[in-house]
């Protein structure tokens, strides 16, 4: 039977790959009808100008309704936005208007989860709660510990009592909901991010680099730490042996100004190659032609995507990426360790033909363990959709 599914989602970036628009888009391949409700803009990014903003373009979208793959999106205005969080005007209206058999809201921190938690608290519409955050990256300080104290506050008596089910994506962001939002553990289940595996997966594309190519996408910016990767590369170039080394994403100018400097310093600026943000299907290619994909520090969903197409990553031993090594996708390395990272890396180019096994084990898990198609059934049954 058709249900009709409302995801709430306060920043939509579509060509993206983010969990926000392809979560809703494998919803809708399963024959429902789909809606995702949304504000006038895209996330406000550091340097988004320089960023983002040379792929998507005004980071001021403008209002108004369209159809992609299947899922009708609706951008309302957005009265004002504080701390990346908006509010968007009319969203209770409009989503109410939909007739919604489940709302999927995308953020228990948002604005969004008090309106649609109290909208739709004595009707038959589940209303669902999602949650990527992880504990290890939690801010300290006076007013973040304000706020943490207030949003359990209402989190714990209030809006618990009419969410249906709070999704953590990942073990971490589930002891997150617990710890720092009150949320009973009755009402949290785990989805996990995802990949959409119509995009990434082997291919048909061989690798072919006469010297290891290694790579990180995604946010290039200080909270991901590439520095960590060039200098674990610098170190081993220092010992003759030859890498290239491909960042592929939105980065900082300041830090990617720092490796550059860091590589021409050393007379290795022949091995370094930098790339703005790619469509998706570009992405995956970049995926398949790499021999090692690096994430250094905080987890990213590339990750899983770079596994997908067959390739070997490395990732720093945060517990969401230990996680998914312990479901044989990838392997980890001690974080913020960059001589632990060079080794590793070492080891793994060492041995070409091991390399590929590993990349062909990782891919296999992933798609197998991470695919939108597992995950949309999942979140079906916990919806009670048949």
């Amino acid at each position: 039977m058709q249900k009709r599914i409302v995801h709430v989602v306060d920043y939509l970036m579509p060509t993206l790959g983010y969990q926000e628009f392809l979560l809703p888009k494998w919803n809708a391949k399963f024959e429902h009808e789909v809606f995702i409700v949304t504000g006038d803009r895209y996330y406000p990014v550091p340097n988004y100008d320089e960023t983002w903003g040379k792929t998507l373009g005004n980071r001021f979208c403008g209002i108004g309704e369209e159809e992609i793959e299947n899922v009708k999106i609706i951008r309302l205005p957005v009265l004002f936005e504080i701390k990346a969080r908006p509010l968007i005007n009319n969203l209770v209206k409009q989503v109410k208007a939909l007739n919604p058999d489940l709302v999927f809201v995308h953020g228990t921190g948002s604005f969004s989860i008090y309106q649609c938690a109290l909208a739709f608290r004595n009707s038959e519409t589940k209303v669902f709660a999602d949650n990527h955050m992880i504990k290890e990256v939690v801010q300290k300080g006076l007013l973040q510990s304000l706020y943490y104290m207030l949003h359990k506050f209402f989190i714990k008596n209030f809006l618990s009592k009419y969410i249906d089910f709070f999704i953590g994506t990942s073990i971490s962001s589930c002891e997150y909901m617990k710890d720092y939002e009150g949320v009973p553990e009755n009402k949290i289940s785990i989805l996990d991010i995802g990949i959409d595996t119509t995009i990434f997966n082997p291919g048909n594309k061989k690798k072919d680099n006469l010297i290891p190519l290694i790579m990180q996408s995604g946010k290039l910016t200080e909270e991901k730490k590439p520095q960590w990767l060039s200098k674990a590369v610098i170190k081993l170039l220092q010992k003759d042996i030859k890498i290239n080394l491909r960042f592929v994403g939105s980065y900082s100018p300041l830090v990617m100004k720092e490796i550059k400097e860091d590589f021409a310093k050393k007379g290795f600026e022949n091995f370094l190659s930098i790339s703005d943000l790619l469509p998706l299907k570009e992405l995956a290619n970049e995926f398949r032609k790499s021999d090692l994909v690096v994430f250094p520090e905080a987890a990213s969903l590339s990750c899983l995507e770079a596994a997908a197409c067959n390739t070997m990553v490395v990732m720093a031993d945060l517990p969401v990426s230990k996680e998914r090594s312990s479901r044989g996708v990838g392997k980890v390395y001690r974080r913020g360790d960059i001589d632990h990272l060079a080794s590793t890396i070492l080891k793994l180019i060492e041995d070409k033909d091991n390399l590929k096994m590993l990349g062909e084990v990782s891919g296999k898990n992933a798609r197998e363990n991470y695919s939108y198609e597992s995950i949309t059934q999942k979140l079906f049954k916990l919806a009670g959709f048949n």
